[in-house]
């Protein structure tokens, strides 16, 4: 179980802070607190937080850019301590957030080609085309290899009925960690 717990207004004091980053793919963040003390019995305070962020990556299949990011956090608490017995909080929130993610990871391998083993253990019939991406063992500087189609369902299952005959990924792997391969569109909610 998690129990978060939003800082809560102080009532004796004024506060404030502005923090902001600048970084690659023209990103923005910014975080900000002010506290507002009314009197000793009654604070506000209130909160936010803005992201914003260029796409990251380029899907080489379609010729999309992907993973841009825009969103935005606000709150408030009104906090109330009317005698030394009771205390109480008002709290609101807002979030917006619009962005345009990847449903996809970069995919490394150092490929496996055996035709009916897996890095050396025989596997047979439909057990095959799904307990694997039939990738070996491999440090990272070695997996930059394209997974074995073999290995997909889809493909595994058209080899096991004759339809098709060993592995259609022949291409080499795009090595740019920016450079995504995904067949498919994403599209935001």
């Amino acid at each position: 179980m998690v129990n978060v717990i939003t800082n809560k207004p102080v009532f004796e004091e004024q506060q404030s802070f502005v923090r902001s980053k600048l970084g690659t793919y023209r990103t923005l963040k910014v975080k900000g607190m002010v506290n507002l003390p009314f009197n000793d019995k009654v604070a506000l305070r209130l909160a936010g937080s803005y992201l914003k962020r260029d796409r990251f990556a380029d899907n080489v299949v379609t010729g999309n850019s992907k993973d841009d990011r825009d969103l935005y956090g606000l709150w408030a608490t009104l906090g109330f301590e009317p005698n030394e017995r009771a205390r109480g909080w008002v709290m609101a929130e807002s979030f917006s957030e619009s962005d345009n993610p990847f449903r996809a990871g970069k995919q490394l391998c150092k490929k496996d080609n055996g035709r009916n083993t897996i890095d050396g253990v025989p596997v047979v019939g439909l057990a095959f085309p799904v307990t694997t991406l039939r990738c070996k063992e491999a440090p990272l500087a070695e997996s930059h290899e394209r997974v074995n189609s073999v290995a997909t369902l889809a493909r595994g299952l058209a080899i096991s009925a004759g339809l098709l005959n060993g592995n259609a990924f022949t291409d080499p792997l795009v090595r740019d960690w920016r450079k995504i391969e995904y067949a498919t569109r994403s599209f935001r909610r």
